[in-house]
């Protein structure tokens, strides 16, 4: 029998290391991992979340603003779901990993945007600090 578990080893980082990756695409890639957990089944992967605005307001709650861009209409029904329950529940879970990651309060704004030929555009990546190739 063929045991299915890791064996235990030391922690390779420091729980207060930071990651390097920019805060604005951390910040996509963890509401981007919900909505594949919630409807990878359904949803091609031409999909990409981008962190559009980061603001602290007045009572220290940092407003998120992202845009989910997909490929076409239906893939967008797709994601907000009926009666937008499906981006609720991304949201929703997304929100969550941000303020238990972060140690903030916060409040996630989610707009689903039909951009046809979005991975041809360089911007797309540069703009998350990624290469485009």
């Amino acid at each position: 029998m063929v045991s299915n578990r890791c064996c235990k080893s030391p922690y390779l980082f420091e729980s207060h290391d930071a990651v390097d990756v920019p805060d604005m695409l951390y910040l996509a890639e963890l509401t981007r991992e919900k909505i594949y957990k919630y409807i990878h089944q359904e949803l091609p992967y031409h999909i990409n979340v981008v962190t559009e605005k980061v603001e602290q307001d007045a009572e220290g709650v940092l407003e998120i603003y992202q845009k989910i861009v997909v490929q076409n209409e239906a893939h967008k029904k797709i994601v907000v779901g009926r009666g937008g329950e499906q981006l609720k529940k991304i949201g929703t879970a997304a929100r969550h990993d941000i303020q238990d990651q972060w140690g903030v309060n916060a409040r996630l704004h989610l707009f689903v945007r039909v951009e046809e030929n979005w991975e041809d555009v360089a911007e797309n990546y540069t703009d998350q600090g990624l290469e485009f190739k």
